[in-house]
């Protein structure tokens, strides 16, 4: 079953499987984390500061935000290359795992700081732009709003100006803060 057909409205006192981030000082959370429970969801402690829960909230819904863009391009492009939509929730779903594992490697990294490419590097940074050219190439020539692929380019762009193409794609995280 599609994760999308598995959305629906839900009561206050159904689980949700959606994260609750409550900033609350430890002992107090481990007091109220049964009540956190009984309103539903997925109860997760952030720590005691109150922005971070704000922080990690804005953050997971960039991970969101950036995929279902991602998967408005990819309707966009299957539409404009007459791709028949089930065909490309087959291969989402084919590729979804493989997709979580790179996020997760990703996230991994940077935040070890592992930028330089290793032997655990899944990829560096030199064949994704290959690829991505490619995509650019085929936005351009259908009429696809190229915003999305314009902002990736950029970052692109300013990784390889660094010297870093042949670097971990871990690398690009350095250079999302920098104008473009």
């Amino acid at each position: 079953m599609s994760t999308a057909r598995s959305w629906r409205r839900r009561t206050i006192s159904e689980p949700t499987p959606e994260p609750s981030w409550y900033p609350v000082r430890s002992p107090c959370f481990t007091t109220v984390r049964d009540f956190f429970h009984a309103l539903g969801g997925n109860v997760q402690h952030v720590g005691d500061d109150p922005g971070r829960a704000n922080a990690m909230d804005l953050s997971v819904l960039s991970l969101m935000w950036g995929t279902l863009f991602g998967a408005l391009q990819s309707i966009a492009i299957c539409k404009a290359e007459a791709i028949p939509l089930p065909d490309l929730a087959t291969q989402w779903t084919a590729t979804a795992p493989v997709i979580e594992g790179l996020v997760n490697d990703l996230i991994g990294r940077t935040g070890q700081g592992r930028f330089a490419a290793d032997a655990d590097s899944l990829s560096t940074i030199a064949p994704h732009f290959s690829a991505f050219q490619n995509l650019r190439e085929l936005v351009n020539s259908h009429g696809v709003d190229p915003g999305l692929v314009n902002a990736y380019d950029a970052v692109f762009r300013r990784a390889i100006a660094a010297g870093q193409e042949q670097d971990d794609f871990a690398a690009m995280s350095l250079h999302l803060g920098m104008p473009a």
